[in-house]
């Protein structure tokens, strides 16, 4: 018998609750690092029937997937997963399609699917370092784009320091990125005035450099995807995210304006 049969024979209850578990980790790391909704649905249903599944049903959005698999003999599964954020990553996003056509393929046995999809989830890992980096050249870069002089380069630099302190330190906020951007944009506001007080740079030029890597510019291309794809519900509720989220970057810095007073540059 093949490996193909062995994954697929003697079908249990048991056997088919961890067929759901595991596409349901597929889909949700792949939507978490940017997948579309429908490759996401598709990629389910596709796993599922390369087990043996006779119909699979699946309702993706971007907060939440549920699946009810189907097997002969009565075998019917439901499960649901909630889904929290999206940090793209195209190395782990293709790890986890190949993975999926591997699977689709030549149906392996679940326990080794679970281990190729935890190796696949390694890959691209960034550091905190190369973060940091990339942060810098986004923020001094723009300022300088943006008709800024030495001086606002430099206080831009400082307080890219902040923001990415700031982004590190959200993960204890419990997944609340709208709080999380706003105190954000509030202590970048904060030193920026402060810092560029004192050492003469305008404040104008320092934020509009600095915003730049806090725009949800990704969040909002993805959601505009999923609209041109016809996943509407999906595509508003995206929407309607990075609205939020632009909202609360401007509120943050207006806070830390309000709190300053006069001292803007």
């Amino acid at each position: 018998m093949t490996e193909a049969c062995v994954a697929t024979q003697g079908m249990t209850f048991e056997k088919a609750t961890e067929i759901v578990n595991f596409v349901l980790n597929v889909g949700e790391h792949l939507q978490i690092n940017g997948g579309e909704i429908s490759r996401v649905e598709d990629t389910i249903q596709r796993i599922c029937t390369a087990y043996g599944a006779v119909r699979t049903d699946v309702f993706s959005i971007t907060s939440a997937t549920f699946v009810t698999a189907i097997w002969e003999g009565g075998i019917v599964v439901t499960q649901s997963r909630r889904v929290g954020g999206v940090a793209k990553n195209t190395y782990r996003l293709e790890a986890i399609n190949a993975l999926s056509r591997e699977i689709c393929q030549t149906p392996i046995p679940i326990e080794e699917a679970r281990k190729k999809l935890d190796v696949a989830l390694k890959q691209g890992k960034g550091s905190k370092k190369r973060f940091l980096i990339g942060s810098l050249l986004a923020t001094t870069s723009y300022a300088a784009f943006f008709g800024g002089d030495w001086k606002d380069v430099f206080v831009t630099f400082a307080v890219t320091f902040v923001i990415v302190a700031c982004q590190l330190a959200s993960d204890y906020l419990g997944g609340n990125r709208v709080l999380a951007n706003i105190l954000c944009c509030f202590f970048a506001g904060l030193f920026a005035t402060l810092l560029g007080r004192w050492c003469g740079s305008s404040l104008t030029m320092v934020m509009s450099g600095c915003i730049m890597v806090l725009i949800p510019g990704i969040s909002l291309t993805s959601a505009i995807e999923n609209l041109i794809l016809g996943d509407t519900l999906s595509g508003l509720m995206g929407t309607m995210e990075a609205l939020l989220t632009a909202v609360a970057l401007a509120g943050g810095f207006a806070l830390s304006q309000m709190v300053l007073g006069g001292l803007a540059v």
